[in-house]
């Protein structure tokens, strides 16, 4: 395969066209055995170069689709890989796209798991116990979530919360002990359900 026509498409993005017409758009940052410098027109590309054109040209594919779902709305990156993954690209090309669009903090596990938090306290009443765990089952690292709960509870009150859900419960005519069991389902720690429930 040789390299007839190299033109810039934008910064750090290469559009190259090859002897039989096929176009590919990559980005430099995403290719590991060409560089920019040897990237010319005429240059007869080994299997090994072809290889990390079409690698690049994939990435850069990915890359876009992935900048098209984060323009609808914020993604976390375990879910944003399993829709690319659908989309039939590879594993390795997504991580690389993915790495790229975080080192450039287009994609953010924590603004995503705060901004998913504020919207889901502004509906349920829960606990951390409970918010964890839903992060986590969305792909949120364990780690991730536990800073983001806690910087989230510096804004927002888990008493308050577990007040709101207790008022809720308490509508329904239930006894002490399945009162404390559906606040502690709602993730409300025991210390928290027990100063609530002295309170009121």
């Amino acid at each position: 395969m040789t390299i007839i026509d190299l033109k810039v498409a934008s910064s750090d993005v290469l559009e190259i066209t090859t002897e039989d017409e096929a176009v590919f758009f990559v980005r430099v940052t995403y290719l590991s055995v060409l560089t920019k410098e040897n990237l010319i027109s005429g240059r007869l590309l080994s299997e090994e170069e072809k290889a990390d054109i079409e690698f690049a040209a994939t990435s850069y594919s990915a890359e876009k689709k992935a900048c098209e779902y984060l323009a609808r709305a914020e993604q976390c990156r375990y879910k944003l890989t399993q829709k690319l993954l659908c989309k039939k690209y590879t594993l390795d090309s997504i991580n690389v796209a993915l790495d790229f669009l975080e080192s450039k903090n287009l994609l953010s596990d924590r603004r995503y798991s705060y901004l998913w938090l504020r919207s889901r306290v502004s509906s349920k009443a829960e606990g951390r116990l409970r918010l964890k765990a839903e992060l986590i089952a969305r792909g949120i690292k364990s780690s991730i979530a536990d800073s983001v709960l806690n910087d989230f509870f510096e804004e927002y009150s888990e008493e308050e919360l577990c007040k709101r859900a207790l008022q809720k419960v308490l509508s329904k005519g239930l006894s002490d002990d399945k009162i404390q069991d559906t606040l502690f389902r709602l993730g409300f720690s025991y210390k928290i359900i027990a100063k609530i429930k002295d309170n009121i």
